[in-house]
């Protein structure tokens, strides 16, 4: 379902790699300011699933949030922690904080309090190594899990770091002209959710089909239900990347405790489905929300990204590519453990006011109740925020900047200010 007022997108003459679009659409969200109050949200069903239709105004107004600094490990002033990049925050039963950095191939664990409890996992093929791990989870059972990309696989660890056997889930296994990839996966009720794809190509026709998809797994690897799937045909014969065909909900994704799962699954359209754990679509959420158009740094960072993935000696030749002009809708959400839905969308991550985080926050019922602005310095764009189940909040300053230097697609400004965007982890508690 698309969104009332979403502009026409038409692609341009630059684009995004698909795993550069996965580091750099990290990022927490900023809102415009909006004094007004919303009328209350309209409700319909269609085909068996409620449907719950904002305006582009809460109707609660704007929560501000203060925030008191607890410690910081990292950054310039702390020569004892040297991160590479931190691409995920994960905070367990315990409140412990699983830092995932993906250039080191390892998951650091702190206290609360910010004490380096330990080192877990690490670079290589071994029991319970990987080398540049897709994401991580913490499981119900306090076992770690690092996504393995391709071949997709989950290496599980429990929280000392001792191996534990493989997740392999049903049809990730390799086979003759396809391979799976894995890139996100979630712990719910014993189950596990699965982002991937899988890549099958045709050499008769040059041609590869990528088949994007959501799933949740048994125990015994086993598939029980599908959320979501999408199937793009590339042909190489006459190549053109596309950055709408790699677009993939992976960071419009969250589970809930119950194993429910909410997604954004198009790009364009601030709309929210609600599953249930058996794949039964119970919800749809959407506010009216205007498109944001990229800026011209984006653009010529993108145009960049594409350069690069042009130049590589698998590309086939005479390739060429287009981007989209627009952010997504929806950059990122989570659900709380009160059930209320906490979204950014990509004017709040790429247009924000300096020091300010701000979300749209839904309840269980879907309704548009509130902006919650968060005020603790840094920037939404570069940094980002992540939350624990008390009062905690932890930010992760210089992201933007470590994912573009790993990348290697900084220009001539970016190469001069790399010392002063080292990063590091803030904790906080609301005041």
């Amino acid at each position: 379902m698309k969104s009332a007022i979403s502009p026409i997108h038409k692609p341009l003459t630059i684009s995004l790699v698909l795993p550069f679009a996965g580091i750099i659409l990290f990022g927490l969200v900023l809102v415009m300011l909006i004094p007004a109050l919303a009328s209350a949200s309209k409700t319909e069903m269609i085909d068996g699933a409620t449907h719950i239709k904002n305006g582009d105004k809460p109707t609660h107004g704007i929560e501000t949030w203060q925030l008191e600094e607890l410690w910081t490990a990292g950054g310039l002033d702390d020569e004892s922690v040297l991160f590479g990049i931190i691409t995920q925050v994960e905070i367990g039963d315990d409140n412990n904080i699983y830092l995932l950095d993906n250039q080191l191939s390892q998951v650091q664990v702190y206290s609360p309090e910010g004490e380096l409890l330990r080192t877990l996992g690490g670079p290589g093929e071994g029991p319970g190594e990987v080398t540049n791990p897709a994401a991580m989870t913490v499981l119900p059972n306090g076992n770690i899990g690092l996504v393995k990309a391709m071949p997709g696989k989950l290496i599980r660890l429990d929280s000392e770091g001792t191996p534990l056997d493989d997740f392999i889930p049903a049809g990730y296994e390799p086979s003759e002209g396809g391979i799976s990839l894995a890139i996100r996966c979630y712990g719910a009720n014993n189950n596990l959710i699965f982002g991937g794809m899988k890549l099958v190509f045709d050499a008769e026709t040059s041609t590869q089909t990528r088949d994007y998809h959501i799933r949740c797994y048994a125990e015994d690897q086993t598939q029980i239900s599908e959320y979501y799937t999408k199937n793009v045909l590339w042909d190489f014969r006459n190549f053109v990347m596309k950055e709408i065909d790699t677009d993939f909900p992976w960071q419009r994704l969250d589970v809930a405790d119950d194993g429910s799962v909410y997604m954004s699954p198009e790009r364009y359209g601030y709309d929210i489905h609600v599953f249930q754990p058996d794949g039964t679509l119970a919800k749809v959420i959407s506010r009216e929300y205007q498109s944001y158009e990229r800026d011209q740094a984006m653009k010529d960072l993108v145009d960049r990204a594409f350069q690069r993935q042009m130049e590589s000696p698998q590309m086939p030749p005479n390739s060429s590519y287009e981007a989209e002009a627009y952010e997504p809708d929806i950059a990122n959400l989570r659900v709380a453990a009160n059930g209320d839905i906490w979204v950014h969308n990509s004017r709040q991550q790429w247009a924000s006011e300096p020091g300010q985080f701000n979300y749209d926050v839904f309840n269980s019922d879907g309704e548009f109740i509130k902006e919650v602005r968060i005020e603790c310095g840094g920037s939404a764009k570069d940094d980002r925020l992540f939350f624990a189940r008390d009062d905690r909040i932890y930010k992760v300053s210089g992201f933007l900047a470590a994912a573009i230097s790993a990348q290697g697609l900084g220009g001539e400004e970016d190469e001069e200010d790399e010392e002063a965007e080292v990063m590091a982890i803030t904790a906080y508690r609301r005041k």
